[in-house]
């Protein structure tokens, strides 16, 4: 009998791994930059992610109402300004109104545990903290959108966004840590580590010396509605963007009314404790740094459109889970985690190959409206969702509201099945789609 000399998934991920850091994209000192700048931002972002609903329901013992709310402020700019936001990307340095979204989120947070201390705490000022941050990190996401594209090449656009997604996912596995600091110092206190985050995120921007390219200053004199109606043009006459932001959207819809209830779900219903929350958040997370470390692996092997299906599926039936689970508290965590891994493994995988997709076939210079575009469309329907399921949740229930939501949200599969994506095999394929 001869041994086996087949690839063990331990050595895959070393292989992975040092993939990873010898990239030849780790040469280029502006992205290394905004890698760092991203990468502290999302480690302070784990836990506010937490903190946030958790100081609603924790320390001003929130309803489920309130907390679909707070959840609605946090998207609603997506749907009040996102096509507004694309002409501002187009026309102004990105660079610049990155750093300045780092700066005003940091002061909105900070102002959480000020008032937290003084004992005027309040769930209105969560809402306008909320929904200002949200805005704010709408200029920052659209920016970082069109500027990415303007330091890497076409060719390395999936490499990027992989290690940055790397980023986010390595963040959120500090969630058992974030648990106990929330336990420790109490949810409010602890968002001021977020805000601290911020603050260097900026100052790492701020040392990025690579040139950007000018604005095209011309744009300035044309029409804000002009610009406004190309890039939701270009969005829904492509059929490839089409798909992508008709089947986000739809998944977005129906998955925040299951996200705005989440936590309650899982303190109330199944009572369980900030750090097994956090814990939960870690698992899903550890799985989405081997999707992210894997993503540029997988699309070079397999067909980028069946990819980009087969990861939505995953992520769309993990949703189920959820409202579906019961029994005792090792099962329960035990099936959560199992929905966890399997809804990270999906959503980094597609998240990446579509994003890369869509940077890579939108010329530059209307990739900011674009973007803002897509954004509108399948952020929009988010702070509708959320607001409509803890309306739903106080008429029928958590768990039947969440049951109901994640059923509905596997119909956004049939915008791809509509599409050319199905055909897709890679990106270059698309090169003159717009």
């Amino acid at each position: 009998m001869t041994r086996s000399t087949g690839t063990t998934p331990l050595s895959a991920i070393a292989h992975r791994l040092r993939s990873f850091f010898s990239s030849d994209i780790w040469r280029n000192a502006a992205f290394r930059r905004v890698w760092g700048a991203h990468t502290l931002s999302e480690f302070g972002s784990a836990v506010t992610v937490l903190a946030l609903p958790l100081t609603a329901i924790l320390t001003l013992d929130a309803s489920p109402v309130q907390m679909s709310v707070l959840t609605t402020a946090l998207f609603l700019p997506n749907l009040l300004f996102s096509l507004f936001v694309g002409p501002l990307v187009d026309r102004r340095q990105r660079r610049s109104l990155m750093i300045w979204m780092d700066i005003g989120r940091a002061l909105l947070l900070l102002s959480i545990p000020v008032a937290a201390l003084s004992g005027i705490l309040q769930i209105e000022q969560l809402y306008v903290v909320a929904f200002l941050i949200g805005a704010l990190s709408l200029v920052f996401d659209m920016a970082a959108t069109a500027y990415l594209p303007a330091l890497v090449k076409r060719e390395h656009l999936i490499d990027a966004n992989s290690k940055l997604e790397v980023s986010r996912s390595s963040a959120s596995v500090t969630g058992p840590g974030v648990g106990a600091v929330i336990q420790v110092l109490t949810a409010p206190i602890a968002i001021a580590i977020d805000a601290a985050s911020y603050l260097v995120s900026a100052a790492l921007l701020l040392g990025i010396r690579s040139p950007e390219p000018s604005p095209n200053v011309s744009r300035e004199r044309t029409n804000v509605l002009a610009d406004i109606r190309e890039g939701v043009r270009v969005v829904m006459t492509t059929p490839v963007l089409r798909a992508l932001a008709g089947t986000t959207a739809t998944f977005n819809f129906f998955d925040n009314m299951i996200g705005a209830l989440y936590i309650l779900f899982l303190t109330r219903e199944l009572d369980l404790d900030p750090v097994t929350i956090g814990l939960l958040m870690a698992v899903g997370s550890v799985t989405a740094i081997g999707g992210s470390l894997f993503a540029a692996a997988i699309s070079e092997r397999f067909p980028l459109g069946p990819t980009i299906i087969a990861a939505f599926v995953s992520l769309s039936l993990a949703s189920l889970v959820a409202p579906l689970v019961f029994g005792p508290h090792w099962v329960i965590v035990g099936l959560l985690i199992f929905a966890r891994f399997f809804a990270a493994l999906g959503g980094t995988v597609y998240n990446i190959n579509q994003l890369s997709l869509r940077q890579a076939i939108t010329p530059p210079d209307i990739l900011g409206r674009v973007s803002a575009s897509n954004r509108f469309l399948i952020w929009g329907p988010i702070p509708v969702g959320a607001l409509l399921g803890g309306f739903l949740a106080e008429t029928i229930g958590l768990r039947e509201t969440m049951l109901a939501a994640a059923l509905f949200a596997i119909l956004g599969i049939l915008w791809l099945l509509m599409s050319p994506v199905p055909k897709l095999r890679t990106v270059s394929q698309m090169e003159d789609a717009v």
